[in-house]
Order: structure tokens, then sequence, then C-alpha cells
């Protein structure tokens, strides 16, 4: 029997800085190469979203593990059920700054739905960043993107590579390829190799916008006052706000009250620079579990012993 392996809530994408990445994935897709590029996008305040066609958020996908012991070729077993947490017919791909593609059984018959090649096709039409692992380049292939381009895949997929117009790159399981806005690697063993390269198109390609800096009036302690932050820290406080039916001037203004009646606002005499620390903080409870990612929770309704604690829940 399968192993049931389940998604954690995705983070919303509001106007943070982070991307929001789609991944296409379908049934024996690979286990590592799923899983563990989600999780770790997830990790680090990415939005993504894990879909297959004709199936929708909630339904899962049958994974297959790929290893290599020994024999010519990879030997397969039945790895865990992974839960899609988007559904493909909603999706449109213009909405995604980036494109994950895990090698895998899967690749084999998603590049034979017309949708999922029209979807791969604007990321390489927008210059958007794309990673493929595996046998990932079938779905490239299927797709007609490798015109021009060198790509590193599972060695038994150099012919499908070169077949359609790229170059293959004969790199050592464990190692990736950068080549414009595309990253492969033969296999699950070049995890921390191809995702830094993606890492780093992200951040690089971010809205440069988001560092704008904007001022509102907000009255704290019955005076108007002038803030000035980023539109990045404005958007991380909007949605704090609205997890408790906020707005941001009540939120803020509520912040610097509790601020005050702490006797602690001398330790904060940058009462900005609180507000940055204040989202900042939020986002990393968020990423350590500790602030459920689903905006649809009241941050008002925790137990904040334990959001700050630094040790595990008790057992109920």
């Amino acid at each position: 029997m399968a192993r049931q392996r389940h998604t954690a809530s995705t983070p919303t994408h509001t106007e943070t800085g982070m991307a929001k990445i789609l991944m296409i994935c379908g049934d024996f897709c690979e286990d590592y190469e799923t899983m563990v590029p989600f999780q770790t996008l997830l990790t680090v305040g990415h939005t993504v979203h894990a879909v297959c066609p004709d199936k929708k958020a909630g339904d899962t996908i049958a994974t297959a593990i790929h290893d290599f012991e020994g024999d010519q070729t990879y030997t397969e077993k039945r790895g865990h059920n992974f839960t899609l947490n988007a559904t493909f017919a909603e999706i449109r791909a213009q909405d995604y700054d980036a494109l994950v593609i895990p090698g895998g059984r899967g690749p084999e018959y998603l590049r034979m739905f017309p949708a999922v090649t029209e979807a791969v096709r604007h990321f390489f039409a927008t210059d958007k960043p794309v990673a493929a692992v595996c046998h990932g380049a079938q779905l490239l292939a299927g797709a007609r993107v490798l015109e021009g381009r060198i790509c590193s895949a599972y060695p038994a997929c150099q012919a499908e590579v070169e077949l359609a117009g790229g170059t293959y790159a004969p790199i050592p399981n464990g190692q990736a390829i950068t080549h414009r806005n595309l990253v492969t690697a033969p296999a699950w063993a070049a995890h921390p190799v191809w995702l830094a390269p993606l890492l780093a198109g992200l951040f690089i390609s971010a809205d440069p916008g988001l560092c704008a800096p904007g001022s509102r009036s907000i009255r704290l302690h019955g005076v108007a006052t002038s803030l000035r932050l980023e539109k990045l820290f404005w958007a991380v406080l909007e949605e704090i706000g609205q997890r408790d039916a906020l707005s941001v001037p009540q939120l803020v203004s509520r912040l610097y009250d509790e601020l005050v009646a702490s006797g602690r606002l001398d330790e904060h005499a940058n009462f900005t620079s609180f507000l940055r620390v204040t989202c900042m903080r939020y986002q990393q409870l968020q990423l350590a579990g500790r602030i459920p990612t689903d905006p649809r929770i009241p941050i008002r309704g925790l137990d904040a012993a334990w959001v700050l604690a630094t040790g595990h829940r008790p057992a109920a």
C-alpha cells in the first residue's frame, strides 16, 4: 500500500517579493523530484501550486521512486500519494513567475495534453525561470521548446533532447546546468545544485517596485503620523490585518498602543523599524509552522504561548 504524504498549506501569494511557482506533475512522477522541490520552495516563502491535468485541488497523484542500484537503468518502486493543491483547469500560466517539471513517468503522458504544452511554452516565450529534472526533458521536447538550447536529462532521454533540436549536456549525476532561463539536471541527486540557480533567478527577477517606499498617514495615540515603509512591508501588514478583519491603520494603531502599554516604546524609538521587524517575524513564524499559512485562520484565535514557544506543542 502506498504511504500517504500530505502537502503543507500553501501560502497565499501577495506582493511580498516572493514568487508564485507552477509545478506540473502527474501520476508516477518521481517521488523525490516532486516532494523535495515543492517543500523547499514553500520553506523559503514562495507560493507553489502543484497541478495535474484532469485533476483538481485535493486529488492525489501516485509517485514512483527511481533509484540507481547498479543496473543498466534505474529501478522503480511505488512511492507516496502526493496531494495536489491547485486545479489545473483553473490556472493561467501568465499568473506564475516560474515553472518546475519533475521527472519520472509523468512527463511521458503529460506532453500529450495540449493545455500542458501550451503552458510550458508560455514560460519560454516570456523568458521566465524553468527547472526540469530527469525525464522532465520529455515534456520540454513535447512542447517543442528545446530548439537551440542546452539541456541535461536522464541519459536515456538524450535522443529526445536532440530530436527536439536541443543540445544534450552529458553531465554527471548530482550536477546541473543552466542555459538562459532553463536549469536542468539528470536526477534527484542534483536538487541542491539546480535549486540554487532557480532561487537566484527568482530573487533577482523580483518586482523592483516592491522596494519603492510609500507613506501613509495613521493616527497613533490620537496623533496623525506619517509612516514611510517599502511597498513590500505594507503588503505584509495588509495580509496580517485582513486575517483579523482589521485595516492597516487599525492594525498599526493597535500595535503602537500595545507597545506603549508594554512600557517598551523607548526600546523601539524608530516605530517603522519595529513594523518591518514585525513583518519579518510574522513570516518567520509561518515558515516555522507556528502561524498557519492559510489566511482564513484569524491570528487572534491562536495560542500565543504556543506561537512564541521554542518547543513542540504538547499532546492533547
